[in-house]
């Protein structure tokens, strides 16, 4: 029996359905997860794996790797211009250097997240860089 079931009246999946396939027929409530980790190979995915073609992976790397090395360049020579050139240092160049600086976070952080996002099947950074992500998108966007 499969540990995930589709009920036929609703498109919710029964996870408790073949528990005993996950943990061994003879446990008792106390689950034993020992047992739940060593049979995690059982446990079908209940959504279709997406299967990026490698001729799209090619063009989306090489697409967001020219992307991201432009934004550093750009964004660090915006910098280095304005701090090395007494003339340059205005208030509005200081603003445009916060927005450089905001640009290089959002780069740093998010721009390569998004083609880690596009080119596996859902989230594989794990639950912490998934906050951390979210945290630095909306600081960024609220500069």
């Amino acid at each position: 029996m499969d540990v995930l079931t589709q009920n036929e009246t609703t498109d919710f999946y029964d996870y408790t359905v073949g528990l005993e396939t996950l943990i061994g027929s003879n446990s008792s409530t106390n689950y034993d997860y020992q047992s739940i980790f060593d049979n995690l190979e059982n446990v079908e995915y209940p959504v279709a794996f997406k299967q990026v073609p490698l001729w799209e992976m090619i063009v989306k790397i090489t697409l967001y790797s020219v992307i991201i090395l432009s934004a550093i360049v750009g964004n660090i020579l915006i910098i280095v211009v304005v701090a090395n050139n007494k003339r340059m240092q205005s208030t509005s160049n200081y603003f445009i250097v916060n927005l450089a600086v905001s640009d290089l976070l959002v780069t740093g952080f998010c721009t390569w997240v998004r083609l880690v996002d596009d080119i596996t099947e859902g989230w594989v950074l794990g639950n912490f860089f998934c906050k951390f992500n979210s945290f630095t998108q909306g600081k960024n966007v609220d500069r």
